[in-house]
């Protein structure tokens, strides 16, 4: 979570003016930004003579900007207000603080001449003080403690001879006031014993009668020269509570301390990093750690204020030690709220849901259709009668099942499994491409259809299973090895994110490249590329649009076409990163469980790697031809990040990336020692989650929707194959396509996967197209299940014409700009998407055939 909504949980509500107005610094920091990046526009452009000279002003020293930042002037200016800005907030929190301290040190000092001062009165320490006042209470009325309403209080003689009678010792005189016309007793009060918080509340508001204030004694005002009819009042302001209050304010003070010397580093460094300069540490050390509030002799009066209350609490109860007097006063502090880093998961969750609660047209009505009450009068009573709130997705469950039911009847297979499973193998399909349902739920119907219709059979007999033989089968199915290696994948890119090793080394390289406008979109390109093939392409664009976003924020109002082609091409480049390693997308991972043997690490990048670098390297041409981004910025002038260097932790966790790398590229020479890539893929799971590098919160927050989807999809395919169904349907096919070449029967199956994946989920079309694929391979004269396979789970993450092809799209149609305006619309997807997908599948006609051939697929 950001650090302002961290200061805005934990500061004081009454105090909130006067923290460090950290919000309002960075809208400072980024319009100065803005402004910089504007005049070092216009010196470009004056230089390389774009203007007319008529139009050009002379230049002054520094005016001319280098390639690589703001130049010196602007940077002096910027400095000098945010600066002065900077001081004005230092000033205003010396000035609070000073002010609140002085307060608190004279409330305790006051405090503690209540307590010790009546003590000493009496020739008694203060403990032995409170404890005979403890004591006396043992004996008083029972009624007294346990009734909490109006005691009336007799006449002074009868008060006294009941004090006699109990044994309560002397009568003692508060500070009430002399001249009052009163005499105010001060009664002990019971031992032990705490009202509830309504009895507090009330207590302030009592006109007559005694109420008992649980924490310190209860003061009796007794008019003078009156026998009958007198009142017992509370003591509003009791030691108990005053301490209590007094004790939470120091604390709450020492807070105030430490959340505002961590808003200026914070602030600090965000200045540092935007501009290019290198001021947080000499401001913090020189200006902030010898302001007053901030100096270790502060911090130490500080911690002496708050024991001096905890000492004082501490005679006021002296039936307590003092760990237990100093554990029931922090039971009343706030708690500090911190939060850790996140991961990409849990960013890419919690834009999913902004995106969805932005395009909600009604957020509380649920997705589906389900009965409402309407109340109709029934003979002249009400009754709550059945409604429906019909809903698209409603609809589409409602179709897909009627077809479902359609299907279970219709002779169209002649053995009755076969039958069965081409209808749920329909119904799951309909749901899935239609997203009537979340797809993860969807996913989890699948083992339910299996097991009660029974579509799976002994693989030796090919007899019909039980339900309860059918039920460990179907499940044994859905944990694989691969899905293991999703969960080892989604690791990998939680510590990698979480501990900000891919951001930096995406600065690193993008801090190295040209500041050429048509450069900076490819290295971008490149960027997202490489970040899907390790943190896979969909976490991928979600770390790539935050490294653009101070491009974003400083082009001028005529470059709308640079940040159009700086957000497509990442989404284009992501979409194709998902292609180039076995953890790049889920549908690779459906595509090895479909390929037997699996293919290696190194055989996988064989193919994926040229692919990926000449199809993106193609795309871009055609989106630098498309945009002409250059037209009108023709070079960009950005701060470079500063890149944080790496610790021995991040250097742990490349170290524990790279060896389990390794395990998986020469898998095949170690299936003796851990048997499958799945095993390996727990490697990272145990490391990083048993050091503590990752949190429980961060194993919650990984894409568990996306390993349910896959391993229903891998329930599927199983019972398909199991039934008989895979391979009736591959055998039709194959007499369809027969006397084809292998090659001709690889285009058109990557052609369709390219057309079915471009309007559902890449992952979706895998798992529906790809167990059909692998059968029809197996029935080739020359079987090429393998090829077949592998080719069409690459189409499958080229298809990206349509705002809707793939999370990386979907991520990129939602940026907007400052206005909320959107970058993207559906026809930039149609004249950037489309051609795309085509050259991609080209490519695989052309040159991943080829290179198939060469490995033996």
């Amino acid at each position: 979570m950001k650090f302002s909504h961290q200061l805005q949980i934990n500061s004081v509500s009454d105090w909130s003016a006067h923290y460090l107005a950290y919000s309002q610094l960075k809208k400072v920091i980024y319009q100065l930004e803005k402004d910089c990046a504007a005049e070092e526009y216009r010196n470009e452009v004056r230089h390389r003579g774009y203007l007319h000279p008529s139009a050009r002003g002379p230049e002054s020293a520094g005016a001319r900007s280098s390639a690589r930042g703001f130049t010196e002037m602007a940077i002096a200016r910027n400095d000098d207000i945010f600066m002065t800005s900077l001081r004005a907030e230092l000033d205003k929190i010396v000035a609070f603080f000073s002010k609140k301290e002085s307060d608190l040190i004279e409330r305790v000092d006051r405090l503690d001449r209540e307590v010790y001062g009546e003590a000493r009165s009496f020739g008694l320490s203060g403990q032995d003080y409170m404890g005979k006042q403890r004591k006396s209470s043992d004996v008083m009325d029972k009624r007294f403690c346990e009734s909490l309403n109006l005691m009336r209080v007799g006449t002074p003689d009868s008060l006294k001879d009941e004090a006699d009678d109990t044994d309560v010792g002397p009568l003692i005189p508060a500070h009430g006031g002399e001249n009052s016309g009163h005499t105010t007793v001060v009664l002990p009060s019971p031992p032990q014993w705490r009202p509830s918080p309504d009895l507090r509340a009330a207590v302030p508001n009592a006109s007559k009668g005694v109420y008992l204030d649980p924490n310190h004694a209860a003061v009796a005002p007794i008019a003078s020269g009156s026998m009958t009819g007198t009142h017992i009042m509370p003591k509003q302001d009791g030691l108990h509570r005053q301490l209590s209050e007094t004790y939470v304010d120091v604390c709450e003070l020492i807070n105030y301390i430490t959340l505002n010397h961590t808003a200026f580093d914070k602030i600090l460094k965000k200045y540092d990093k935007v501009m290019g300069v290198s001021h947080r540490e000499s401001f913090v050390s020189q200006e902030v750690d010898r302001a007053y509030p901030f100096l270790p002799s502060t911090g130490d009066k500080m911690t002496s204020l708050k024991s001096r209350c905890e000492s004082l609490y501490c005679q006021i109860n002296p039936q307590m030690t003092r760990d237990e007097a100093v554990l029931e006063l922090k039971t009343l502090l706030r708690d500090f709220i911190s939060f850790q880093k996140n991961t990409i998961w849990r960013d890419l969750i919690a834009q999913e849901r902004r995106v969805t609660a932005l395009s909600s047209v009604r957020p509380s009505r649920p997705p589906s259709f389900f009965p409402s009450s309407q109340y109709k009068e029934v003979l002249g009573v009400k009754v709550a009668m059945p409604g429906w709130d019909v809903t698209r997705s409603g609809i589409l469950v409602l179709v897909s099942t009627l077809v479902f039911m359609l299907l279970l009847h219709l002779p169209l297979m002649e053995d009755e499994i076969e039958q069965n499973c081409l209808a749920i193998l329909a119904y799951v399909s309909m749901l899935w491409a239609f997203e009537a349902l979340p797809l993860f739920v969807t996913s989890l119907m699948v083992p339910l259809l299996v097991v009660v219709f029974r579509v799976v059979r002994h693989e030796s007999s090919h007899e019909r299973m039980e339900a309860a033989e059918a039920a460990k089968f179907i499940i044994s199915a859905m944990f694989s090895p691969v899905i293991m290696l999703l969960l080892g994948g989604f690791s990998l890119a939680a510590a990698l994110s979480k501990h900000g090793i891919a951001k930096t080394m995406a600065q690193m390289v993008l801090n190295r490249v040209s500041s050429a406008t048509n450069i900076i979109i490819l290295a971008n390109m490149m960027v997202a590329l490489f970040a899907s093939m390790w943190i896979s392409n969909v976490a991928a664009p979600v770390l790539c649009f935050s490294l653009i976003q101070p491009i974003l924020r400083t082009l001028p109002s005529n470059a709308t076409s640079l940040a159009q082609a700086l957000i497509i091409g990442i989404a284009m480049a992501s979409n194709i990163g998902g292609m180039v390693s076995p953890i790049s997308s889920p549908q690779n991972v459906v595509a090895i469980a479909n390929m037997d043997p699996a293919p290696g690490w190194l055989q996988w990048f064989f193919i994926s790697i040229p692919a990926s670098i000449l199809c993106t390297l193609t795309i871009w041409i055609y989106i630098v031809w498309t945009y002409e981004p250059s037209k009108h910025v023709p070079r960009l002038h950005f701060t470079h990040m500063p890149e944080d260097p790496f610790t021995g932790r991040e250097y742990f966790i490349i170290a524990v990336t790279i060896v389990t790398i390794i395990l998986w590229c020469i898998e095949p020479q170690l299936v003796s020692t851990f048997g499958n890539m799945g095993i390996m893929a727990l490697i990272p799971v145990i490391v990083f989650f048993g050091t503590g590098l990752l949190t429980k919160e961060d194993f919650n927050n990984l894409l568990w929707t996306v390993i349910v989807l896959a391993m229903g999809g891998l329930a599927l395919g199983t019972a398909v194959e199991s039934s008989g169904l895979l391979k009736t349907v591959a055998v039709g096919i194959s007499q369809a396509m027969k006397g084809q070449h292998v090659w001709v029967i690889m285009l058109v199956f990557t052609f369709l996967v390219m057309c079915v994946a471009t309007f559902v989920s890449h992952t979706v079309a895998a798992l529906i197209i790809l167990p059909v694929v692998r059968e029809v391979g197996l029935g080739l004269i020359d079987p090429h299940p393998r090829l077949l396979v592998m080719a069409c789970a690459l189409m499958s993450s080229g298809a990206m014409g349509l705002p809707i092809s793939g999370f990386p799209n979907m991520n990129a149609v939602s940026q907007e700009d400052p206005t909320g305006k959107p970058y993207l619309h559906v026809q930039d997807f149609l004249k950037i998407g489309i051609p795309s997908s085509l050259v991609i599948w080209a490519y695989i006609g052309l040159f991943g055939f080829a290179q198939m051939e060469i490995l033996g697929f």
